[in-house]
């Protein structure tokens, strides 16, 4: 089963989630955009829907199934939403 797990900060903070979810064969794709104050809403939209295109595009050549990539993590979730409502 293909997963996709995000949250907000740095990717190195989550390196070690995503080593054990590949121990135990999930396969993981942990992505960073810019936050505010850096970046205001256009650009983390952007930024995340870049990282999302780029996850449905090559998953496959990772092993995995972009029919089954899922989202998982709470804090995403709710910021994508808000994040692609302003879009």
């Amino acid at each position: 089963m293909t997963k996709f797990v995000g949250c907000a900060g740095s990717k190195w903070h989550y390196a070690p989630m995503a080593s054990q979810l590949a121990k135990a064969g999930i396969l993981t794709c942990v992505i960073q955009y810019s936050l505010y104050p850096d970046a205001l809403a256009p650009q983390m939209v952007d930024e995340l829907s870049q990282a999302l295109t780029w996850t449905f595009n090559n998953i496959s050549k990772h092993g995995g199934n972009p029919n089954q990539v899922q989202q998982a993590c709470v804090m995403i979730v709710s910021i994508d939403a808000r994040l692609t409502t302003l879009r």
